[in-house]
């Protein structure tokens, strides 16, 4: 099974009806993930959450260099910026 690849990114927040509806993108615009949230669980809420999962491509790929940096030695300092910017970018 394979994920949409690419830069997924948080477009927009709606609210209709008491809900909040956000839309989690890829690079070429078809939806990834469309939300549907109560609006009494927050607005920062909710995009926070979405950012987390928008930022699920890079930190798969980050968990991937991380476990190929914590089995060899010398760890490379690039390896550790780049887990340091997707967790960075998964917290919005």
């Amino acid at each position: 099974m394979e994920h949409t690849k690419g830069k997924w990114r948080v477009a927009e927040l709606q609210e209709y009806n008491g809900l909040f509806m956000v839309k989690i993108l890829c690079p070429n615009n078809n939806i990834v993930v469309q939300l549907t949230i109560p609006t009494w669980v927050g607005k920062e809420e909710i995009l926070a959450n979405a950012q987390l999962i928008a930022a699920a491509p890079n930190l798969l790929a980050t968990c991937e260099v991380a476990v190929l940096a914590l089995t060899h030695r010398p760890i490379n300092p690039k390896d550790i910026e780049f887990i340091k910017q997707a967790i960075a970018e998964a917290k919005g």
